[in-house]
């Protein structure tokens, strides 16, 4: 590195941009100070982090997904929750409930090890349909997992979700 001691220090300023390897990560070149941008080097953990440890089962993502029948007065309501265990065992059961009296169901299951999904199905009887902007209102069903060994709540999560229905038009374009 005999080329940066050179009597004037100024020169040294072209090399810092060579010598901190920013060409290495995988970044726009204008989030370090090019052109229109601040510095934004987002690189690494962004939010508080946790580590937890347990040999209970645990609750891990819910997937909620919807069907409607054609009349619009039904709703087929899958919810899958993905569940992490150290061991396969039995006596669990899921019990779901969605909103005061649109839905309840308590399901048994035997854990496998690892991460795997247990579906449950709910059906909802004159659902109150999600609507884009401007269109209608946009009612939001708040849905509560809960796992249980016998009944002893072991973990628990609440998502909310709407329930709409969307199909492409295929008809063929009036020319």
């Amino acid at each position: 590195m005999e080329w940066l001691k050179k009597k004037d220090r100024h020169t040294s300023r072209i090399w810092v941009p060579i010598l901190n390897k920013r060409h290495w990560m995988r970044k726009p070149q204008y989030q370090f100070l090019w052109d229109w941008n601040p510095q934004l080097i987002n690189v690494g953990i962004t939010g508080p982090v946790r580590i937890e440890w347990s040999d209970a089962p645990r609750l891990d993502q819910i997937v909620v997904q919807c069907r409607l029948n054609e009349d619009l007065d039904k709703a087929f309501l899958t919810v899958k929750p993905f569940i992490e265990s150290s061991e396969a065992e039995g006596g669990y059961k899921i019990r779901i409930s969605i909103d005061d009296s649109a839905g309840k169901k308590v399901a048994g299951i035997d854990l496998k090890k690892g991460i795997s999904p247990y579906p449950v199905y709910l059906e909802i009887e004159n659902p109150k349909l999600w609507w884009p902007a401007g269109h209608g209102s946009q009612p939001l069903y708040n849905i509560d997992i809960e796992l249980l060994s016998g009944e002893v709540v072991v973990d628990r999560k609440s998502l909310r979700t709407g329930i709409r229905s969307i199909k492409i038009d295929q008809s063929a374009h009036p020319v």
